[in-house]
């Protein structure tokens, strides 16, 4: 059997390593199965021995065959490798014996010389670099040095091994680029005392040191080897092949090599090794120079063709390593720009043609372009930095340093400045459009024969990622016009507008003023205050979209003129913003037009157009809407109230509300839009029809992709108005989930083969991730139209028809593609729910997706809201099966934000001291404070928004149904370690929603007190031996440390119940309603807890032990009484939102409003049971007078005097003695001054203050 034989503790044998290895190639798969697992198992266990037998079979060339070699060889690396992606404690090469981990990189370097496989070389050179990860320079201080040494042209070794040491080298310090310097414990797991941390870091500031130095050392070998090749292979020497190679591989080592450790100055022997780089990057744009090529008549065509592109291969990274000097040596670099500058500007952009620059590699024309371009955006060769006046109170060493730098800084900046200036910035421009930015022949000949193929390539050029020749080129552009500014402006529209006036123009110059219009459009930012698009529109791309307007849309028009038609387009849709009203409008009709089109490419330009047109008003909406909701929520009108997070941005958006509103940018965008939405009313019909039409033609799915984008931006934009629409959409639906339900991805060899549609159009079915797309584009159409049409939209069969099957596919996890989908799932299914009366049965055939999902756990931040709406929505009944689920998800999130906030507050009581930290991965980052993760708040929130309305419909059973998370509950809120200063604003608010609901189970079933509280206390003492529940970094003189869990439990809730935030301090009403409400159900729970007779008595006690809370117990209850009046009025605005202005049609919102009309916390009379409360404190103090006098000592006199008030029954006098009816002063005492700095922490328990003290 595999494998067997090796229970011994001792070293894995080569023999049982090989036996492995041999079974995991198995075709049976119960062997391979038990050899995988064998390996992984001695990986994780970093089993002695085993990678070093690993090395032992690569060496058996002639016994052992050449794959099993190369499996020996990537499961080597592999151990090696995944260790450095693991934490300290579980990094298996760590645990590996260090005679081992010595005889493993000596024989996987012997190797690397020695073996006749490229790929095992390969192999070994990446496991030398995963080593080199950990042991450089530490273990391996001469590992670059002995790789440098094997490269060495007198090294003994044959040319073949001295180029793999060379490329291994730079493998490696492309590896070192990762390096984490980490502090190693003597041993795993041992606690480490503070001065062997010291000791550690010490040794990890002497390892980067050496680091450095290893690293800079290399540089001169590598330099050598770089100088020596480039001089034999420019000489065209016999075996230039391989001294080009060998200068390749030298010039990359040196580009992985800079940025590593940079030293503030070039090394010694830089001006050389440029030098060689620059006569290389001569050759490479001109061919062999006479200069060099000694051996003449050596080279024939095809040899002189072969050595021509090999050395554009060496200056291609020799331009990687000029950018590097670029990125980590700018100031001393600054006095070599120029003449690379002119290398790349007048020998290469300028004086090549744009047929030579085109055959050239898409990675050479990369590297000439990102050169000017990175060499433009150098903050230190820019005037701000070179033209700054030295402080005037820099020492003088510094001073003369600085103007030594700024002396070589100008030189760049010179040479940068002379290139964007005159005649040169005409010549650049030209260049860079007509070699990089105009269309090949060979882009055209795919925009006849796959439209669809050169639209999506068009697209990905467009993208920030784009790294091929032409949007690098783009790029550039603009760099020269941030940079150059007004000539390189008007050589951009000098070249368009020669392009636009000449006689009968030729294809290449049509091409060419294509590519300048596409510039012009790029850099519209640039360029727009030099001319004006509006009179361009006028004048030029209006007339020539009307006038060929038939021509495109009755027959295929001819290439070139369609050319400039998708050009025209894509610069309205690019530029239009500013059109004023009429051009806007005569400007979308043109677009919405040609998606007509016979010509694809211009169909789908015109579609972006389309969706740049209608994205500008969803822009104007963004900003109306902002500006309205910050007023609303001002004046406390609206759906809802807001959460802690969005209340403490509440002040902020009023004010800038204000002041947009002052200067007129909101009435000018409500203008704007107005006029907008107006013109794209009246053409909508068309350009629906057009795009469903278009849909009909099209066969790849990411330009279906596309058009379903624009559909969903219009349904967006219009909301109610696309009303009269809906059965135009309708009708394209089933046909649409037909093409995208009938369309799974291939499994065949061609993964791009043609299928017919549900329309009998032939489409290109793509890889899962095109079918997600489509199905993602789909969902965001249907969201759109049920979230803006409501009912409406589901009333509509064919919507229905839709929405239903899709909801179940993207929500069944029974697909790789579903398991894409889900997330936006939830939002249709949400908008759904809130769009019905009542749950359909085709949601209520949802459910068993909800189970899988519920059962998960991974989305219950988004799943327990949908839980939520189908209880509100009466469909209890059909949840119940999923009961035990949902407890189990309720659980999970409130156990899981309890882990989280212990682990951020204690993670920072745990930190090493400072200056001990070693960086990521070191010991001091394992004692790292951890930040709160604002996912899990979220979940934790939903868990009890969800709990309340449980709560709500069923009071009598759900408080027993769903007791362990109420548990879970009150120790997250009684937990002593949350009491720790700066707790994160989040874990506040999480502590308020649990509290609310824990408020309304107390309210409802005082007696539970006993088991949910009383019993964890018990627990508590019996697991402790009695003694009381410390908390975490309690220092002396709170109190802290010897409370109970109840008393813990107490004090955060008064904390919590008794904060006042600084918007309703101010005056913001929806957060003086949001407070009213807190403290009111707060005060009402804890009345009916001190009162009842099973918790009375247990609360009671807790409370007289701590006057402190007693006091704040009546401030709190006595301020409800007073909010009394305010609280019914925020009610009754509660209960006269209307249903379409203000509930937004939502049936969810509104039965959520519904049932809080039979609340208890709203009917209560706070009068009487906070006369109950004041008595039954008095009788478990000694009587009315003692409780009097710890409220006047305690708190204050007028403290006292109001429960007074309130004993003797007058409501007049309580409200006397504030001074007005309906709202209460702020001495202090009381609990409610305006400090808003502790509205973040919950302060030490004992001491009589609380949030708001």
């Amino acid at each position: 059997m595999i494998g067997e034989g090796n229970s011994s503790p001792g070293p894995v044998s080569a023999d049982v390593v090989l036996q492995v290895l041999t079974g995991s190639l198995s075709i049976e798969f119960s062997t391979r199965a038990q050899a995988e697992q064998m390996l992984r198992m001695w990986e994780a266990d970093a089993a002695p021995g085993f990678v070093s037998s690993l090395l032992r079979i690569v060496e058996q060339r002639g016994a052992i065959d050449e794959a099993i070699r190369l499996l020996a060889c990537v499961v080597a690396k592999n151990a090696v490798g995944s260790s450095w992606r693991k934490t300290l404690g579980s990094r298996e090469w760590s645990k590996v014996p260090e005679e081992e981990k010595k005889v493993v990189l000596e024989g996987a370097l012997t190797l690397l010389l020695t073996d006749p496989s490229e790929k095992i070389a390969t192999q070994l050179s990446l496991l030398v670099t995963n080593i080199a990860r950990f042991d450089f320079p530490g273990r391996s201080p001469e590992l670059l040095e002995a790789l440098a040494g094997f490269a060495n042209w007198d090294s003994p070794h044959p040319p073949q091994s001295r180029l793999r040491a060379l490329k291994c080298l730079r493998r490696v310090l492309n590896g070192l680029s990762t390096k984490r310097f980490v502090m190693e414990p003597p041993k795993p797991g041992t606690r480490t005392a503070l001065i062997d941390l010291r000791q550690l870091s010490q040794q990890v500031t002497q390892e980067r040191e050496l680091y450095k130095m290893k690293v800079a050392a290399a540089f001169a070998p590598i330099r050598d080897l770089f100088n020596k090749y480039s001089e034999e292979f420019l000489a065209c020497s016999p075996g230039w092949e391989m001294h080009g190679q060998f200068a390749k591989a030298a010039i990359s080592c040196v580009a992985e090599l800079l940025p590593l450790a940079p030293t503030g100055d070039l090394h010694e022997g830089t001006s050389a090794l440029l030098k060689w780089a620059g006569f290389v990057g001569t050759c490479a744009l001109t061919g062999p120079d006479a200069d060099f090529f000694v051996h003449t008549g050596a080279l024939d065509p095809a040899a002189t063709r072969a050595w021509t592109e090999l050395a554009r291969k060496v200056f291609e990274h020799a331009g990687r390593a000029m950018i590097a000097y670029l990125d980590n040596y700018a100031i001393p670099f600054a006095g070599f720009v120029a003449p690379f500058l002119t290398l790349f500007v007048n020998g290469a952009l300028i004086s090549l043609s744009a047929e030579e620059v085109r055959n050239m590699r898409p990675k050479f024309r990369v590297i000439l372009v990102r050169f000017i371009a990175k060499a433009l955006l150098n903050p230190y060769y820019r005037p701000e930095w070179v033209n700054a006046i030295l402080p005037a109170a820099l020492p003088p060493s510094q001073r003369q340093r600085m103007g030594e730098a700024k002396e070589l800084a100008a030189r760049a900046h010179h040479a940068l400045e002379g290139m964007l200036e005159g005649n040169q910035a005409v010549l650049l421009t030209e260049a860079v459009i007509t070699k990089y930015v105009a269309l090949a022949p060979e882009e055209l000949a795919e925009w006849r024969e796959d439209p669809e193929g050169y639209s999506r390539s068009m697209e990905v050029e467009s993208g920030p990622d784009a790294d091929s020749p032409r949007p690098i080129g783009v790029g550039l552009l603009l760099c020269m016009l941030e940079r150059g500014g007004e000539p390189v402006v008007q050589a951009l529209l000098g070249l368009a507008a020669r392009l636009q006036v000449s006689g009968t123009p030729s294809t290449d110059a049509l091409l060419l003023r294509e590519a300048a219009y596409r510039c012009i459009g790029e850099g519209y930012n640039h360029v727009s205050q030099h001319f004006s698009f509006q009179a361009w529109f006028e004048n030029e791309l209006a007339p020539q979209l009307s006038c060929r307007l038939q021509e495109f849309t009755t027959k295929m028009p001819d290439l070139i003129p369609a050319v400039l038609q998708s050009r025209a387009l894509w610069l309205v849709g690019a530029c239009g913003q500013d059109l004023p009203h009429e051009d806007w409008c005569k400007a979308f009709k043109l677009v919405v037009a040609h998606m007509a089109s016979m010509d694809v490419v211009v169909a789908l330009t015109a579609v972006s157009a389309a969706l740049g047109l209608s994205a500008q008003i969803l822009d104007d909406q963004a900003v109306l809407d902002t500006h309205d909701m910050a007023q609303r929520k001002a004046q406390g009108t609206g759906a809802g109230m807001p959460s802690m997070v969005e209340a403490l941005r509440l002040a902020d958006d009023v004010e800038e509300a204000a002041e947009a509103e002052n200067s007129g940018v909101i009435a000018e965008a409500r203008e704007r839009m107005r006029a907008r939405l107006s013109a794209l009313e009246g053409d909508i019909s068309t350009c629906l029809t057009a795009a469903f039409a278009l849909l009909g033609r099209l066969a790849e799915v990411e330009s279906m992709v596309r058009v379903l984008q624009l559909i969903s931006v219009l349904v967006e934009v219009l909301g109610e108005r696309i009303g009269p629409h809906l059965p135009v959409i309708a009708s394209a639906l089933p046909a649409l989930w037909a093409a995208a339900s009938g369309a799974p991805p291939s499994t065949g060899k061609d993964a791009s083969k043609k299928e017919r549609g549900a329309d009998g159009e032939s489409r290109k079915i793509g890889d899962s991730g095109a079918v997600v797309r489509l199905h993602s584009a789909l969902i965001a159409v249907l969201t759109h139209l049920v979230g803006k049409l409501k009912g409406m939209a589901l009333r509509n069969s064919q919507v229905a028809g839709v929405v239903y099957p899709l909801l179940q596919y993207s929500t069944s996890l029974s697909t790789p593609e579903s398991e894409c989908l889900v997330e936006e799932a939830f939002r249709l299914w949400s908008c759904s729910l809130s769009a019905v009366p009542e749950v359909p049965q085709e949601l209520i055939l949802l459910l068993p997706n909800l189970a899988a999902i519920l059962k998960r756990g991974k989305d219950n931040t988004a799943v327990l809201p949908i839980v939520e709406s189908y209880l509100l929505l009466g469909a209890g009944t059909s949840v119940i099966p999923l009961v035990d689920l949902i407890q189990s998800a309720l659980l999970n999130a409130v156990s899981g934000v309890e882990q989280a906030a212990i682990a951020s507050v204690q993670g920072a009581a745990s930190m090493p001291p400072a200056g001990l930290a070693a960086g990521p991965g070191g010991v001091g980052s394992t004692a790292a404070p951890k930040a709160f993760p604002p996912e899990v708040a979220a979940e934790a929130m939903a868990a009890s928004a969800l709990s309340d309305v449980m709560l709500q419909l069923s009071p009598q059973e759900v408080p027993a149904l769903l007791a362990p998370t109420f548990r879970a509950m009150v120790h997250f809120v009684a937990h002593p370690g949350l009491l720790a200063q700066n707790v994160n604003v989040k874990i506040v608010n999480v502590m308020e929603g649990f509290l609310e609901v824990l408020g309304r189970v107390f309210l409802t079933q005082p007696a539970s007190f006993v088991p949910l509280v009383l019993e964890q206390q018990q627990q508590q003492g019996q697991q402790g031996e009695g003694q009381p529940v410390e908390a975490a970094g309690s220092s002396g003189g709170s109190g802290v440390g010897s409370q109970s869990i109840a008393s813990l439990f107490l004090d955060k809730w008064l904390s919590v119940a008794s904060a006042r935030f600084l918007e309703e301090v101010i005056g913001v009403k929806t957060m003086a309603m949001l407070g009213r409400y807190r403290r009111r159900i707060a005060t009402a729970a804890l009345c009916a807890l001190v009162i009842h007779p099973t918790s009375g008595p247990a609360v009671q006690r807790s409370l007289v032990a701590d006057v402190g809370q007693v006091v704040r117990l009546c401030s709190l209850a006595l301020q409800v009484i007073l909010d009394d009046r305010e609280f019914h009025a925020d009610q009754t605005d509660l209960d006269t939102l209307d249903f379409k202005t203000d509930l937004n049609e939502d049936y969810v919102l509104v039965r959520r409003l519904s049932i809080t009309r039979h609340d208890a916390v709203r009917s209560m009379s706070p009068f009487s049971a906070v006369q109950g409360l004041l008595v039954a404190l008095a009788s478990a103090m000694g009587g009315i007078q003692a409780l009097g006098a710890a409220l006047q000592n305690r708190g204050s006199p007028a403290l006292a005097a109001r429960a007074s008030a309130v004993l003797s029954g007058s409501i007049q006098e309580l409200y006397g003695l504030t001074g007005n009816q309906g709202s209460s002063d702020a001495d202090g005492p009381d609990g409610y001054d305006d400090d808003i700095d502790e509205l973040r922490q919950p302060s030490p328990a004992g001491n009589g203050s609380d949030l708001s003290d």
